[in-house]
């Protein structure tokens, strides 16, 4: 059997290998040639689609939201996408489609004139000032003439039609005189590289059985495909004599012409170049720009003085030597104190080193403040004042003494002042907004959180001032910004503020900011912007103008000096990672291929740096920091196509500047990638040598996403602490990051300051070198750059030098925290580094590296007795404890306690960095501890075992809970010769890795135990963060938002969370935090009041009718009391708080007789078993190399982690002997949360707040088949059915107006579609019934007048995703044909009867939606009287009412109908057209309703979460309850795309439970592990539900998840065998998503014939596809 999978071409190569095999000379040979039909263009002749397709769509369709993004963002601004399809459009017609924001689309099939489509957009720019446009490769040989060449494969070579269609945009604009911004994207290699998505997964695995199939039954020459939704086995010929396009005449056409509007772009008779307007007489508009005031005058005008300031590095001051009545205490690696002496200067700083006070300005200098209480004062007692500072952290002895000293710099601490410079209630004063330079992640995040923050503070009037520095005079365009207007824009990309460069005139802008009384202006941007503030803030006090100026600092580089970064960076790493890697899947699926990456960064490496590190597939980083000889680039990417037959190599755009600096290329300096991939593929032609180059530039599609969780937090707390500064007084100051502190920077430094870069010789360059491999590519002779102003000398201008008393005060402590070294009582090997040759020499750490925390001062009444670490700071030592090459020499890695977030990344990287030493073995434990003492469980890790595992959840190592004692781990560990042991966990897995350090020391074993902590819930003591926290946040946030959609979207609704916090609400906060629209986050450090918190959460209800609840999980043992019981890892069993408080919720609500339906999300073991994002890869990483460096020089019973900002290595004890790390709730992260969700103290009483479209087949196929009567495809018996609708015009007079879309495609009165015709074999003798339905479609002439008409739309019912899509689709189609009114009406049936339910849609209030999940139109259950409804559809001049829903609301609007007919005053005319709406896939007839394609995605998603749990555990089942209450199509589709289920059970299946039982049992004794997937129907089948029904008249049905979960643990306890059940519910998350591409597309296609049935006067009918006709 012989599986041939590919294009026609392929299909043509297999058949002609048949054809050979029956031509061999010793005779024919049997063999069943199959194929299985691949291409992503979709154009296979003859089938409904190609696998793949769906996926490619999704993915074009974030191409053409990133363009449009981008073009909203700027004035005059086109993004122009590229798409796939080299002869037809299918790709680009679906994803403008799904997209619905695009405005012009060319395709191949498509004859164009260039000159009206550059005409089109012209007049796109001067209405819209924006325009997307999306273009398919194709027209590389319709639009441009190709130059006849081919490919390796025989494939015409095509002309870039993208950027010349760039060029010919940019040309026609400039000869007309007017401004444009073009932002290209290719997103060609990135929509081809990534995994099938569920819908296409299911696809593959069913065209590959059925090839299988065919095959074994001895069929050849054929292939498989699907058409008119039947699969089927076709003759090879039949599909490759031909290939299909779009039908520009069709009705898949004529849908994208309705969603982009654009004109016919056909070439008229004559010269379409006359039809464009002569170029106009160039105006002069050069502005005249004001003198700009100089450097000397800025200072003196902000009260500067000029010239550096008095330093202290040139020797120590006297009073310095001695810190008066401090101490140093030196602590062993047990915590014992060895050392207790007075604290000298030398045990802090070197000889030349200094602390410098950075200076910033406060209005108070200036003008009388007006000494406000704080209306913070009731929420937070954490203010602080003006000796409130924190001093970057010292290091000692890491580096050579330069005699020029290192100055470390104190800095104003951010945060709440008790009183206020400013009144906020002056009702005549105003704050303002601006945005400036390019687009970054999280700038909508910034504005959302200014603008309630000020509002919380009382400030009457906050504008938005679009276009940035410039937009500032133009009081027109101001826009009042409000908590309700900003409420949901952190969810959009881009910013609603635009993107604008340049400050032509800042005496301009001070004159308008002056006049209107703008008291506080927050500027955000990059270091342009610091420099346009400045300037800003001199004009005004030439004015005498009081001011508060604050800058949020803007890069997506990350550039910006002294900050720990910038917002928005950590989001772009992550999607700059989406591009690597589909470079490395490129460049592995391609023979001879390169897969090369352009990422963002004109002056530093940063993000190529960091994306590279946390991709960890990349074989070459350019950076603009190195200096590259081209030669030898070129001869390294020779070595590596030779050594591993491909290569990613990933390069900064600011290479430019030097990569080219000697290029003699015309126009090499516009786009560095291009220009060197050409290099590449030059030298490589030249020496004969195979190469093909996968060229990514993502560039446009990293700035243009929303902020990640992270981010999202780090906007809300940069914008929180720029209002808290305003309001205090501060100006001219930066809100920023030092350390792991927010502090105030002074801005006026920052205009002197060069941008940060990557260091060459730094240890962030060492680790990329590690993970490259790549060699030295300097030039033998390294050109002298220029050198600009230090960072020192600039900061020293705005400093001044303080004594080191002036930091510490009397009673001050430093602790120092020794560590274990072998050395002490075993002997030494003293080898040097085999790292040497790869590590910069001051890379290279001394033994005593020390690294003190950061020095703060939370005001004048924080005096004295404060206690600071000083820890040992973690890399490679120059000289080893071990010889890595002795004999037997080995290392051991063990996982222990719940999975985490990046486990493998850590696994992996341990196991690089002992290979890197020379370490010969290395041995995972599986099991845990209790794996330790097992031989059986240990294996080898290898690096090319551990090469992929980063990018899979869980970990390799199966973890478990649960401790052998640790005398037989430690024997276990001296029989192998365990030299080195990482052992992965929390604190418990700590203390029992320093246990077991001792017994190996009782049996004289000498091995290094080295811990790496690990810890979801972020809880370990001292370390700034634990790896996995970041990724698990950003999976809660997707909880939280799928709650949100089903409270807004759901009448009286709840949205109710739990999340993972046992002990702590580290997840709870950050996530709640990172969504913003969390009412209530419930965490187990508050002091709860049950009756208070019920209370108020009534009260939102009934003034908001929505509200989303966060809990932690570690409630249940504060709200409610645990039992006390314990797990096998000595963890307390917690009571489950979710159900608990939705019940007690639900009987409150009860109890009050209010209504209220709760959606509860428990995504616990979703959130934990994600592999490791960008950021989390990264610190594992680096984690993962510091633990093995200590191991290596001797250091034991220590762990590894990052503290005050750097990395360092503490004592077990330091994490272990205290409690686990709590929200502080009198801290500024709580303060923030409350700021955020506004929710009162619930404490009790006297207690405190703290606890402590198809197209016909081609005519080419008509002669590969024959002429059949249709006597030999009807049997006797078989019969046509004819389904029959009802039409107005057979009750009222029609108005027979003429169609007004512009359309050839009109479907006639007698178009009927038939049901496909089919047999299964030749013994079917029974009839066949077949259904021919009215065909859908636009028809000619219309019943109704449009101008006359109004429309309405309800939907009922539970949610669905497409909803909104739908509702979109038929409002945009409604405008289009003429309607004047829409109607929207909220609450279902019953919001009909309610006349303030009702509100009006158009096309903007729409715009959108149809990115959000739910529905705009809150769904209800239930009905009124029928007759009620009629009547108020009649009052409001209804003629067109849709209805979405399902079977019950499709009934609901039959009757509205009938009861229409029977009104006292006569029949209403009136259509009644429904839109099938079902998540479950249940209705009869159909294909498949909307939404069950994304449904089925995201069920997917819910089962590979089980599959990790369960895999990472032994004896445990992964089980998940999926939607389906009367069928199981979610299910059993999600389990054939998931693959690795064990157990499915669907409603429709008789099912014995003792059996299921035993088969469970079974797969646990022979696999270790099981996962089952159950329909939430079998809660009827399986077992019986109690007959009760909701308010929807649905049948109330039992919990068959949690009955089933509890049947089997009592199966498996009574046999007296282990298990653990993880139970996943993925319910409402599933369903309260946005539409995919696909679904996307299918509403826009139902809702438009919906319209066009409407209008033709069809009523009683719904619309729907059936055998893939509409």
């Amino acid at each position: 059997q012989y599986f041939v999978l590919g294009g026609d071409g392929t299909h043509k190569g297999g058949m002609q290998t048949f054809e050979a095999m029956q031509q061999l000379e010793d005779g024919p040979y049997e063999c069943a040639v199959v194929g299985v039909p691949k291409t992503i263009d979709n154009d296979i002749a003859i089938l409904d689609k190609t696998f793949g397709f769906n996926t490619a769509v999704t993915e074009a369709e974030r191409a053409i939201d990133a363009a449009y993004v981008e073009a909203k963002a700027r004035e005059n601004c086109i993004g122009l996408v590229k798409l796939m399809g080299r002869h037809c459009g299918f790709i680009a017609l679906e994803a403008t489609l799904s997209a619905r924001h695009v405005d012009v689309c060319l395709l191949p099939e498509m004859d164009i004139s260039l000159p009206r489509v550059l005409k089109h957009c012209m007049h796109l720019i001067k209405t819209k000032k924006h325009a997307v446009i999306v273009v398919a490769e194709g027209c590389g040989d319709t639009l441009i003439k190709s130059t006849g060449g081919t490919d390796a494969g025989g494939n015409k070579v095509l002309a870039d039609v993208g950027t010349w269609l760039k060029k010919e945009l940019e040309k026609y604009f400039e000869k007309m005189h007017e401004p444009l911004h073009v932002r290209y994207i290719d997103p060609t290699y990135m929509i081809r590289a990534v995994p099938s998505n569920a819908n296409d997964t299911v696809f593959c695995t069913v065209l590959a059985q059925y090839a299988v199939h065919a095959a074994m039954a001895g069929y050849t020459g054929i292939t498989v495909g699907k058409v008119d939704e039947n699969y089927v086995l076709l003759p090879i010929h039949a599909i490759t004599k031909g290939t299909r396009r779009v039908n520009i005449k069709g009705r898949q056409f004529d849908q994208m012409i309705h969603t982009t509007t654009q004109p016919d772009f056909s070439p008229g008779p004559g010269d379409d170049w006359a039809l464009l307007p002569a170029p106009p007489q160039k105006k002069d508009d050069s502005e005249i720009v004001a003198d700009r005031l100089t450097d000397d005058q800025i200072r003196t005008l902000l009260g500067e003085a000029i010239g550096q300031r008095p330093s202290t590095a040139g020797g120590i001051m006297e009073e310095e030597v001695n810190v008066p009545d401090t101490k140093l205490k030196i602590f062993n690696g047990y915590g014992e104190i060895l050392v207790e002496q007075k604290l000298q200067r030398s045990d802090l700083l070197q000889a030349h080193d200094e602390v410098r006070a950075l200076e910033v300005k406060k209005l108070s200098e200036w003008y009388p403040s007006r000494d406000i209480e704080s209306p913070l004062k009731g929420t937070t007692s954490n203010f602080q004042d003006d000796e409130s500072w924190a001093v970057q952290a010292f290091s000692l002895q890491d580096r050579v003494d330069s005699v020029k000293g290192m100055p470390y710099y104190q800095m104003v601490r951010a945060g709440p002042r008790g009183k206020l410079h400013f009144d906020p209630a002056d009702e005549t004063c105003c704050a303002a907004i601006i945005s400036v330079g390019d687009l970054c992640p999280g700038m909508n995040s910034v504005i959302r959180q200014l603008v309630n923050a000020l509002k919380v503070y009382g400030v009457p009037h906050v504008y938005g001032i679009p276009m940035g520095f410039d937009g500032i005079p133009k009081r027109q365009n101001w826009i009042e910004l409000t908590p309700e207007s900003v409420e949901e824009i952190h969810m959009d990309a881009g910013c609603i503020l635009g993107a604008a460069h340049g400050h032509k005139n800042a005496k301009a802008t001070a004159q308008a900011l002056s006049s209107n009384k703008v008291k506080q202006l927050f500027i955000i941007g990059g270091d342009g912007s610091q420099k346009g503030a400045v300037e800003t803030l001199a004009e005004l006090r030439s004015l005498d103008y009081e001011i508060s100026i604050i800058n949020v600092p803007k890069t997506i580089d990350n550039d910006l000096p002294i900050m720990d970064k910038t917002f928005g960076f950590d989001t772009a790493v992550g999607e700059a990672g989406k591009a690597i890697d589909a470079a490395y899947v490129e460049a592995t699926c391609n023979a001879n291929c390169i897969g090369f990456v352009k990422l963002l960064g004109k002056e530093s490496g940063f993000l190529a740096l960091n994306a590279s590190l946390s991709s960890r597939v990349v074989d070459l980083c350019l950076l603009p920091e190195m200096d590259v000889d081209l030669d030898k680039l070129l001869d390294y990417c020779e070595q590596l196509m030779e050594r591993q037959g491909y290569g990613v190599i990933v390069m900064a755009e600011g290479c430019g500047g030097t990569l080219l600096a000697g290029a003699t290329v015309p126009g090499a300096s516009e786009d560095v990638g291009l220009w060197l991939k050409d290099e590449i593929l030059a030298r490589f032609k030249r020496k004969q040598k195979p190469l093909t180059i996968k060229y990514i530039d993502p560039t446009d599609m990293i700035r243009a996403v929303p902020a990640n969780a992270q981010d999202s937090v780090y906007c809300s707390v940069l914008a929180q602490h720029a209002v808290n500064g305003a309001m205090a007084g501060f100006t001219g100051v930066t809100v920023a990051k030092v350390y792991e502190r927010i502090v105030y920077l002074p801005t006026l430094a920052f205009k002197q300051l060069p941008l940060k870069r990557v260091n060459c010789k730094g240890r962030w360059f060492f680790r990329l070198l590690f993970a490259t491999k790549q060699p030295d590519l300097s030039p033998d002779v390294v050109p002298e750059r220029p050198k600009g102003t230090s960072t020192d000398k600039a900061l020293k201008a705005s400093s001044h030098a303080i004594s080191i008393n002036k930091v510490l005060d009397p009673g001050d402590e430093v602790h120092r925290l020794e560590v274990i070294n072998l050395a002490s009582k075993f002997a030494s090997r003293n080898v040097p580094t085999p790292l040497g040759q790869s590590l910069q020499a001051g890379l290279i750490l001394t033994g005593d590296s020390w690294s003190t925390q950061t020095f703060t001062k939370w005001g004048v009444n924080d005096a004295g007795g404060r206690k600071y670490l000083q820890l040992l700071r973690s890399g490679p030592r120059g000289v080893l404890h071990w010889d890595p090459s002795e004999d037997g020499f080995a290392a051991a890695i063990v996982t222990c306690g719940g999975i985490c977030p990046g486990l493998n990344s850590v696994i992996r990287e341990l196991v690089k960095m002992l290979r890197a030493y020379g370490v010969r073995k290395v041995y995972g434990i599986i099991g845990g501890f209790k794996g330790a003492v097992q031989p059986e469980t240990w294996i080898e890790l290898t690096e090319e075992r551990v090469q992929n595992i980063h990018n899979e959840g869980g970990s390799i190592l199966v973890s478990d809970r649960g401790n052998p004692p640790h005398p037989e781990i430690a024997k276990s560990l001296a029989a192998k010769n365990i030299r080195q042991y990482f052992v992965l966990g929390g604190d418990g897995t700590h203390k029992g890795a320093m246990q077991t350090f001792d017994c190996l020391l009782e049996i004289n074993h000498e091995c290094a135990v080295v811990g790496v902590p690990k810890t979801i819930d972020n809880d370990v003591q001292l370390i700034d963060r634990s790896f996995g926290f970041d990724s698990a946040c950003a999976e809660a946030l997707r909880a939280i938002d799928s709650a949100y959609v089903e409270a807004t979207t759901n009448a009286n609704c709840i949205g109710l969370v739990k999340l993972m916090g046992r002990h702590c609400g580290w997840i709870a906060t950050t996530a709640t935090l990172a969504a913003r629209h969390v009412d209530v986050c419930l965490i187990p450090e508050m002091n709860i009041s049950l009756p208070k918190l019920l209370d108020y959460v009534a009260d939102v209800m009934r003034r908001k009718r929505k509200a989303v609840i966060v809990v932690a999980e570690g409630c249940g043992d504060t709200i409610i009391q645990s039992t006390g019981e314990t797990d096998a890892g000595g963890n307390k069993k917690l009571a489950d708080v979710g159900p608990y408080l939705k019940d007690s919720i639900t009987k409150y609500f009860k109890q009050e007789s209010q209504p209220v339906t709760i959606k509860f999300i428990d995504p616990t073991y979703m959130i934990r078993s994600v592999p490791a994002n960008s950021f989390d890869s990264g610190y594992c990483s680096v984690l993962a190399q510091n633990a093995v460096h200590g191991a290596m020089a001797g250091f034991s019973g220590i762990t590894v982690g990052k503290f005050c900002h750097r990395y360092v290595y503490l004592p077990i004890h330091a994490i272990t002997k205290q409690k686990g790390k709590a929200v502080d709730v009198k801290g500024k992260g709580f303060l923030n949360l409350i700021n955020s969700t506004l929710q009162p103290d619930f404490a009790p009483d006297g207690m405190e707040r703290l606890l402590s479209a198809r197209e016909n087949p081609i005519d080419a196929l008509s002669f590969l088949s024959q002429a059949e009567s249709v006597n030999c495809v009807l049997k006797p018996g078989d019969q046509v059915r004819r389904l029959d609708v009802v039409n107005l015009s057979t009750m009222f007079t029609s108005a027979m107006v003429a169609n007004p879309l512009r359309t050839t495609g009109f479907v006639s009165k007698g178009a009927w579609s038939t049901q496909t015709l089919q047999q299964f074999n030749k013994r079917e003798v029974t009839g066949h019934t077949y259904l021919q339905m009215v065909a859908a479609g636009p028809r000619e002439y219309l019943h109704f007048d449009p101008q006359t008409s109004s429309a309405c739309i309800v939907n009922c019912g539970g949610l669905c995703p497409g909803l909104n899509a739908v509702i979109r689709e038929l409002v945009m189609m409604l405008t289009a044909y003429g309607v004047k009114k829409i109607y929207g009406c909220k609450g279902g049936y019953k919001g009909l009867v309610t006349p303030e339910k009702w509100i009006t849609l158009t096309p903007e209030t729409v715009q959108d939606i149809h990115t959000l999940g739910g529905t705009v139109l809150v769904s209800d259950r239930g009905n009124p009287p029928h007759s009620e409804i009629a009547q108020s559809l009649k009052s409001m001049g209804v003629k067109q009412y849709f209805v979405l829903g399902g079977d019950g609301t499709h009934k609901g609007g039959m009757q509205t109908f009938e009861a229409m007919q029977q009104l006292e005053d006569g029949p209403y005319e009136c259509a009644v057209v429904g839109v099938p709406k079902t998540i479950d896939n249940d209705i009869a007839i159909l294909d498949k309703t909307f939404g069950f394609n994304t449904a089925v995605t995201e069920a997917e998603r819910a089962i590979d979460a089980a599959y990790v749990e369960a895999k990472a555990r032994e004896n445990c089942i992964g089980l998940v309850k999926l939607m389906g209450r009367h069928c199981g199509f979610i299910a059993l589709e999600a389990t054939l795309s998931a693959r690795h289920v064990d157990v499915c059970l669907l409603p429709e299946m008789d099912i014995s439970l003792p059996r299921v039982l035993k088969h469970c049992m079974h797969l646990i004794k022979t696999k270790k592990h099981a996962v089952i997937v159950v329909a939430e129907g079998c809660g009827d089948t399986l077992i019986k539900s109690t007959g009760g029904t909701d308010a929807g008249g649905n049948k109330v049905l039992a919990d068959v998840g949690t009955w089933l979960k509890k049947e089997l643990e009592k199966y498996f306890e009574k046999m007296h065998e282990p298990l653990h059940v993880r139970y996943i519910d993925p319910t409402y998350m599933i369903r309260a998503v946005p539409s995919n591409a696909n679904d996307t597309v299918f509403c826009t296609v139902l809702a438009q014939y919906a319209v066009h049935a409407a209008m033709a006067g069809y009523t009683g009918i719904t619309v729907g596809k059936v055998d893939e006709n509409y």
